[in-house]
């Protein structure tokens, strides 16, 4: 990457590293003869060496062999370097080297952090030692420049994280929490300095480097196809060169880094605690989880399996038995979302699962991932031949739901097909916390839904089914929204819709398609009173 760099930008380039540099004991022998010839020089000065200390020997040179090829091929490639023996953990050691840099080569303005150790076991096996090699070359290591340079007019920080640190990796437990600890560094580098350009590169493999002979044919059984070298470099100078504005980005073969089959396993507590607004919605006074904050459970679980993807749809959402907490107002019960990877390319698909802790499934559905959100194209159209809506939405019975869910603002008219409103999200309702999407926005067109069911079939309704929800913007919307529902089939206890949601500008934010809703048996014509 550094050497790509110097052929991009033409700078000099200080590598920091913990190897001593010393004189070529074996001038002209290949690498895989240095043993042979190490221990025959041993022997000429009649030192006894045991074979751990004559692998070592063989390291410190190849190490050296490799400083010197490197820094030749930056200047090779245009640039200038310069090797200094610190260790990149050891605070005052980098301080003190960079105050000599500044002396002879001027200001410090970019920062690489490279550095990595491995020391793969799982943990019961792991000694505390090498987890504080590993951990502590990248966080220390990280500590210790981003101290020595806080008074530098940095133009980037690029941190080379890894893409265990978002997937787990069997025995790197250490290494995991250092690189996401580095993930989240950058965020807070980034708002320190809003000038500059911060990258955390979540790395898969690479075909070279740390990846030997034995981890090439692990990935391979895996599936996990390797980064050419040409490649990564490329995707490197390109993050320096600021396309995107996130700080976190995975980068891996063919853009995508194919992990490992395995689920992702969320528990979810329903209380009043975590979820006061559920208070306001209730039927029969008892409080009901709405079909909306399942999507946006999926929606998280979705995020948290690939956070370098964007949610592109919610399909073939299935209600199979309705939430009804029983503990709500004490320690909350227990839910478990389950999502498992069922396709995988430049995008992935996952199947998702609400279920009780006893296994009872509660909801289903399928959720595709993409590399690039889709951008919406549609735009607010005005619809035509309405009749005026002159009665309360939130009647208790076509609709029970109490202040934090009256998300219906207005219903600007009716047609026999069509409903148009202006909504409020879960920010004008002053929900709190972070979303993916607007649960409280989603729920507002299954309301509207619920009004045509009962226009058309005379009764209250309850939502069974989606066919898809597409959301072309992460979390709550801002300001309100115009919703439009378009009516679909109608039997004699069944109908189908669809609603559009678009912002203040008319550009299109969300969509549901192919809402089912079914007719409540016990239900009655809600009473009507007309008004003013």
């Amino acid at each position: 990457c550094l050497v790509e760099l110097a052929k991009t930008a033409r700078c000099r380039i200080a590598l920091l590293g913990r190897t001593t540099l010393e004189p070529d004991p074996c001038l002209g022998v290949a690498d895989g003869k240095l043993k042979s010839a190490l221990l025959e020089l041993a022997k000429s000065r009649g030192e006894t060496v045991a074979p751990l200390e004559l692998s070592r020997r063989a390291d410190q040179v190849r190490a050296n062999r490799e400083i010197e090829r490197n820094v030749a091929a930056i200047g090779a490639a245009g640039g200038e370097a310069r090797y200094i023996a610190v260790d990149v953990a050891n605070t005052a050691a980098v301080a003190v080297a960079l105050d000599e840099l500044r002396k002879t080569w001027g200001a410090i303005t970019g920062v690489v952090h490279g550095a990595g150790v491995l020391a793969d076991k799982l943990l019961v096996d792991k000694r505390d030692e090498q987890w504080e090699r590993v951990y502590g070359t990248k966080v220390s290591g990280l500590d210790a420049l981003l101290g020595a340079t806080r008074a530098d007019e940095l133009s980037f920080v690029v941190l080379f994280s890894s893409v265990a640190a978002i997937h787990g990796n069997p025995g790197q437990a250490d290494y995991a929490m250092a690189n996401e600890v580095l993930d989240k560094v950058a965020a807070l580098e980034q708002a320190r300095r809003p000038n500059a350009l911060v990258r955390s590169i979540a790395w898969g493999p690479w075909d070279g480097g740390m990846v030997d002979d034995g981890l090439r044919a692990r990935f391979a059984e895996r599936g996990v196809t390797l980064l050419p070298i040409a490649e990564g470099t490329r995707r490197f100078i390109e993050e320096l060169r600021g396309s995107g504005s996130e700080t976190e980005v995975v980068i891996g073969a063919g853009g995508l880094v194919a992990t490992s089959p395995r689920d992702l396993v969320a528990e979810i507590v329903v209380s009043r605690v975590t979820y006061p607004y559920l208070d306001g919605h209730r039927v029969d006074g008892a409080v009901v989880v709405p079909v909306a904050l399942v999507l946006e459970w999926f929606a998280r679980a979705a995020h948290a399996f690939h956070p370098e993807l964007h949610l592109g749809v919610i399909r073939d959402l299935k209600v199979l038995r309705g939430i009804r907490p029983l503990d709500f107002d004490g320690r909350g019960d227990r839910y478990v979302v389950t999502a498992h990877q069922v396709a995988n390319g430049s995008d992935a698909t996952l199947a998702l699962e609400l279920s009780a802790p006893d296994g009872r499934k509660h909801y289903t559905a399928v959720c595709e991932l993409r590399l690039k959100r889709a951008t919406a194209t549609k735009t607010w159209s005005e619809p035509s031949a309405l009749v005026p809506f002159v009665r309360e939405p939130y009647d208790g019975k076509t609709l029970f739901h109490g202040d934090a869910f009256h998300a219906i603002e207005r219903i600007e008219g009716t047609s026999a097909t069509t409903i148009s409103a202006r909504l409020v999200g879960a920010r004008g309702r002053a929900w709190t916390g972070a979303f993916e999407l607007d649960p409280l926005l989603l729920d507002a067109g299954l309301q509207l839904a619920l009004v045509w069911t009962e226009q058309q079939l005379g009764g209250a309704g309850l939502p069974t089914s989606i066919a898809s929800v597409t959301v072309h913007a992460r979390g709550p919307v801002q300001g309100r929204v115009r919703a439009l529902l378009t009516g679909g089939s109608t039997t004699a206890d069944r109908t189908t819709s669809s609603v559009a949601f678009h912002d203040e500008s008319g550009a299109l934010v969300a969509e549901l398609l192919g809402i089912e809703v079914h007719l409540l048996r016990r239900s009655q014509p809600a009473s009507v009173t007309a008004q003013p």
